[in-house]
């Protein structure tokens, strides 16, 4: 399967798309050499956004990690709360921000300012109409208010033997619920719709069959919904009683893998989801999926570095484009990573990385590739504050020397080299700039980079 590859160094660019609005578009990460997961991100009034996730302070401890971004993805305020690490946040219609941690629910102001703290063990969150919220867990719903206080607390396991997947609202404002048995085999009716009202009095049960695990719930037109698989990219459409409409599967075969993490229903009508992907060489990348009404797939992309790169949320903002946050994981020092596209998906230019460089540099600079993936050039760039020999050098996983690209004096100033892998194949490379003859402190660093055929 070929897939368009996104990467690169900048921090924001504007576009404008034909006669329409501007669109900003960046990918940033976001981090300091820790731990740090993103997990959940909204818009606010202002076109910034909140983005929330988990920050290790030191080895052993992990807190809920929150930080408003503005809309060129520049950091107006990060905060830590108590808690090992926050999984969701909604926008209350009350202007609020109700976000779930491990264990807790806590509600903020823009500012960061905490109205309230209550203990939850809800596993998903769901924005009411009047300013509270319901949560989901087990076999259990629970109503709260504003003021996260519990309105009503209803069990449905007299009804159900197995466990709530996930909820949303239908047309006729119930709550609908997709779960699993936990008796039936895959060859029955495995799978359940749940109707309850928003006292939380039952309405209806309908089993139905599907071979994925439901993991996220959209509704759609007609009391319709949509699921996503709990893993490869799928997605399939059901009637009000389960009765499958279009059943639709976005991946490639093996070695290829694909995972989903979120999908949401878009201004169009049609749906995209966020996830990973990686080619069977153990480099995994950000995907995205847009899909229309049909289900039929209408384009897909990859950003990232290629390490362990997942996107766990996306959003779709005001100028119609998609806002996406997860995870670099970038050799288990993770950075929060977050990606603001256009309609279309791109965000050009790409990637400005926000984390601690413990290598003095005196000057000297070596970049990340662009593009990277790349398939078979890509560009290098450097500069050096002083004149002298530089060596530029690509090296394969094992560490053989695999071609010289510069050996040469070169004046002090900012530089490209273009490196083509053509005669190479497929894998993980790095590029080491030195510069160890140029001065008394000398220079060296490496790079990597991946070579997609």
């Amino acid at each position: 399967m070929k897939l368009k590859i996104l990467i690169c160094l900048s921090v924001f660019v504007v576009t404008i798309e034909g006669a329409e609005a501007q669109s900003i578009t960046w990918q940033r990460t976001y981090g300091e050499g820790n731990i740090d997961y993103g997990y959940s991100i909204v818009q606010t009034p202002d076109e910034g956004y909140i983005a929330v996730g988990r920050k290790r302070i030191q080895t052993t401890e992990s807190f809920s990690y929150v930080m408003r971004l503005d809309k060129y993805g520049d950091t107006i305020w990060t905060k830590i709360y108590p808690g090992f690490e926050s999984k969701k946040i909604i926008k209350s219609s009350d202007n609020y921000y109700i976000i779930n941690s491990r264990y807790s629910l806590f509600k903020i102001d823009i500012n960061g300012n905490v109205i309230w703290t209550k203990l939850g063990i809800e596993d998903i969150i769901l924005e009411s109409n009047d300013g509270g919220f319901f949560g989901c867990f087990g076999t259990s719903i629970r109503k709260f208010n504003s003021f996260g206080d519990t309105v009503w607390n209803r069990n449905y396991s007299n009804l159900i033997n197995g466990y709530f997947h996930n909820f949303d609202f239908n047309s006729n404002n119930e709550l609908i619920i997709v779960g699993s048995f936990v008796t039936k085999s895959n060859n029955q009716n495995n799978r359940f719709l749940m109707k309850v009202k928003q006292n939380g009095d039952f309405v209806s049960l309908n089993n139905f069959y599907w071979d994925r695990i439901p993991f996220i719930m959209v509704s759609v037109e007609m009391q319709n919904f949509v699921v996503s698989s709990d893993s490869r990219p799928q997605l399939a459409k059901f009637d009000s009683t389960g009765k499958i409409i279009w059943d639709k599967i976005y991946f490639g075969v093996l070695p290829e893998y694909s995972q989903t993490y979120d999908f949401i229903k878009t201004y169009d009508g049609g749906f995209i989801l966020t996830g990973t992907y990686h080619n069977g060489d153990f480099n995994y990348f950000v995907l995205n999926i847009k899909i229309d009404t049909f289900g039929d797939e209408q384009w897909r992309k990859l950003f990232g570095f290629g390490d362990h790169d997942e996107g766990r949320c996306i959003k779709q903002t005001k100028d119609s484009g998609y806002v996406n946050i997860g995870i670099r994981d970038n050799f288990n020092l993770g950075d929060i990573y977050i990606i603001k596209t256009d309609k279309t998906g791109n965000s050009n230019p790409p990637v400005s990385v926000n984390s601690i460089n413990t290598i003095e540099s005196n000057g000297y600079n070596l970049f990340q590739n662009y593009p990277n993936p790349f398939n078979p050039t890509t560009k290098i760039s450097y500069s050096i504050p002083v004149s002298g020999n530089i060596s530029i050098k690509i090296y394969d996983l094992t560490g053989k020397e695999v071609k010289t690209l510069l050996n040469e004096f070169k004046s002090t100033g900012s530089y490209d080299i273009e490196f083509n892998g053509s005669d190479l194949s497929s894998g993980v490379y790095f590029y080491k700039l030195d510069a160890s003859g140029s001065n008394s402190k000398g220079f060296v660093m490496t790079k990597r980079m991946v070579l997609l055929k």
